[in-house]
């Protein structure tokens, strides 16, 4: 091992990574979800009291994040949303080098280097790394926990075994799902081996997987305890089972085709058709020379592919996960000439790579430079207060944070247009939006607040009956739910809600 030499690569890999992240680091908070990350981060650093986001809690982000409020406050950072979107730079420029270091110790260096450069350009994991999220935290501690546990089966060091487990059970504490998912994989590395030093059998590769996956389930459970405690239980449950039943337990009805479509279309901005090629002729190469790399990277890549597939979600930033082992595999495949000792090989090899990680970056270019120079939805929000009584209520849907943190606004939920009761839903918000009219409360609602989540828009028409919208003015908005790999910014109109 070439400690020196080691330490120049990370160091160059992380700079690099870190210098593309800064120049396009998210002016604004992009969703409502990074929004609430960096006010929660920011209440845990005010109370001393660690709080949960929607879902599994993510203690871990939560965590950083708030670290990264306080550094930023004593750095004179003010705002929480720029210390949220700084922290998710600096985690995935961090993991660059760590995924170098895990390639590296299954592969070569040559394949380590160019697997590393191409996953600090992909484009879902730029999309990531410039606003306050999660996925940068997981993967840093996924990564180091992989190459550690690389490092052991070569070593047999018992401690470096447990922090490998500690490290994934970071990355669960972090995101838990992205843990789940790549839980089976490191297994079978280790069931497996690299080819290297000694591997264990029998009982001893069982107590080897036992204290792996103990020690990670313990670390998961012991990062989610203080949201358990018996004053926050029922609450963190409650939201939990709402979590549940929107994203997993209720399968999504999408037309199949169009899930095909978004499928293929996702794989061809992030590693492009030429990538996808070499990554199946990296296949074939490593199943001849280290067919466990193979069968490890094909399980790490098939069980996520394989889980949100079947779940039926088309979310581009959870895909994330399964990004690695396909550019492990094409790293492999664009490193053959230095295997070979072939220069002119090498050298095509490596210029291939970079215009093919160039040409994907570009995909999402113009996406980052667009959210580094407009932060759509605050500025909306912002250009409503200019307009509107400071007494005004905002109709909104999931974009209520934004009003209320930018706008100091109160906002009125809309009602759920789903489930059987929705007409007696729609009655009593009906009586209750008249009442305040008649009270004299200003009451707005943007275009977006007036018609999304709402199917056949039932809602709206029946609104309609009762209500007239008056447009106010009109304004750039952005659909955050396109996701990292696009933008959609329209002239979203402002209504003043009046009887009719």
């Amino acid at each position: 091992m070439n400690t020196k030499r080691d330490i120049w690569i990370c160091s160059l890999l992380g700079l690099a990574a870190l210098i593309v992240r800064m120049l396009l680091i998210s002016k604004g908070p992009f969703s409502p979800e990074s929004l609430n990350l960096a006010l929660k981060a920011e209440q845990t650093v005010d109370t001393l009291q660690l709080q949960y986001m929607f879902g599994t809690g993510y203690p871990l982000t939560m965590i950083i994040t708030a670290a990264a409020v306080f550094a930023g406050r004593f750095l004179g950072i003010d705002d929480p949303v720029l210390s949220a979107n700084l922290m998710s730079v600096y985690a995935s420029a961090l993991s660059v080098p760590f995924l170098y270091l895990f390639v590296k110790r299954l592969l070569d260096v040559p394949a380590g280097i160019i697997t590393a450069l191409m996953f600090a350009l992909c484009p879902i994991y730029m999309g990531v790394s410039v606003y306050g999220k999660g996925h940068a935290p997981a993967m840093l501690c996924g990564f180091a926990s992989l190459w550690l546990l690389a490092k052991y089966l070569e070593s047999r060091d018992a401690g470096q075994l447990f922090v490998s487990a500690l490290l994934i059970g970071g990355m669960g504490a972090a995101r838990v799902q992205d843990m789940v998912l790549l839980m089976p994989a490191a297994v079978m590395l280790m069931v497996l081996g690299n080819g290297e030093g000694t591997r264990p059998k029998g009982r001893e590769l069982l107590a080897d997987v036992c204290i792996f996956g103990i020690t990670a389930a313990v670390t998961v459970v012991t990062f989610h305890l203080p949201f358990l405690t018996e004053d926050r239980r029922a609450a963190y449950f409650a939201q939990y089972h709402n979590f549940r039943q929107l994203s997993v337990s209720d399968l999504r009805d999408q037309n199949t085709a169009l899930s095909l479509r978004l499928y293929r279309d996702w794989f061809m901005i992030n590693f492009s058709g030429w990538g996808l090629l070499a990554a199946a002729a990296g296949l074939g190469l490593m199943l001849r020379t280290h067919w466990r790399v193979a069968v490890f990277s094909l399980l790490w890549f098939v069980c996520p592919a394989g889980f949100y597939m079947i779940i039926d979600t088309t979310i581009p930033r959870f895909f994330t996960i399964l990004v690695p082992p396909v550019l492990i595999l094409s790293g492999f495949f664009f490193a053959y000439g230095y295997r070979r000792g072939d220069t002119v090989t090498a050298v095509l090899g490596t210029v291939i790579a970079l215009l093919i990680s160039g040409a994907t970056f570009f995909n999402v270019y113009p996406v980052l430079a667009e959210r580094h120079r407009h932060a759509h939805v605050s500025e909306y929000v912002q250009w409503v207060k200019a307009r509107v009584p400071p007494n005004a209520v905002i109709i909104a849907k999931d974009d209520f944070i934004f009003y209320e943190h930018y706008g100091g606004f109160e906002t009125m939920p809309r009602p759920n247009p789903m489930g059987a009761d929705y007409q007696q839903r729609y009655a009593t918000y009906r009586e209750r939006l008249s009442d305040m009219i008649r009270r004299g409360v200003p009451v707005y609602v943007s275009g977006v607040g007036l018609y999304s989540y709402d199917p056949g828009r039932t809602l709206s028409r029946y609104l309609g009956r009762y209500f007239e919208f008056r447009e106010v003015g009109r304004h750039p908005y952005e659909i955050y739910h396109a996701g990292e790999l696009k933008t959609v910014v329209f002239e979203d109109p402002l209504y003043r809600v009046v009887l009719k």
